[in-house]
């Protein structure tokens, strides 16, 4: 098992989490995202994904004031996305109730990590770029598959000199950062 992954890992009972990517043994040559929202629209990160090559998306609402399900309909009726709201009830351990981000997170791997050979786990505001445009991501991955992890450099973007939130979503507008060596972790 690989997990390719820009976040320190975390132990809770038998499972390893991570936030990034997990490899699995399964004979499907997919990658899969698992994501906590709530109250954000998801249609940009989802198309963007899409197009670098992932095949599934599974959404778990985190109690969204109004349920997130309206917008990713069209998403759901062709099945790119499994869509779920979040129950800390289905947790396995009192540790992981306490964090909704990693019951969600148990919850995907358990429930569809087999389904896919790859499975990452990321933020909505969190977006995987490539920048070799002759590579894919599935050759990225690939090529790490003897590797026990894969650490991959977040990068930190500010305003990019915006007073307030311009139309054309956050790939278009926010595109100014700081050169840095951060690796994020959130266990």
């Amino acid at each position: 098992m690989l997990i390719l992954t820009y976040l320190t890992m975390c132990l809770y009972g038998t499972f390893l989490y991570y936030q990034g990517f997990y490899f699995s043994a399964s004979e499907s040559n997919t990658l899969a995202f698992c994501a906590v929202v709530k109250d954000q629209d998801m249609t940009e990160w989802i198309d963007y994904h899409r197009s670098i090559g992932v095949s599934k998306f599974y959404i778990f609402d985190n109690n969204s004031t109004k349920p997130l399900i309206r917008g990713l309909k069209e998403f759901i009726g062709s099945e790119l996305v499994e869509y779920r709201t979040l129950s800390r009830k289905t947790c396995p351990t009192e540790r992981l109730r306490g964090n909704a981000q990693l019951c969600a997170y148990h919850e995907c791997l358990v429930s569809y990590g087999k389904k896919h050979k790859y499975m990452g786990f990321l933020d909505i505001d969190e977006f995987v770029v490539i920048k070799n445009k002759d590579v894919s991501i599935f050759n990225v991955l690939e090529r790490y598959q003897g590797f026990g992890g894969l650490v991959l450099n977040w990068m930190m973007f500010g305003s990019s000199g915006h007073i307030h939130r311009p139309e054309g979503g956050v790939l278009r507008n926010y595109n100014k950062c700081t050169t840095n060596q951060h690796v994020k972790t959130k266990c």
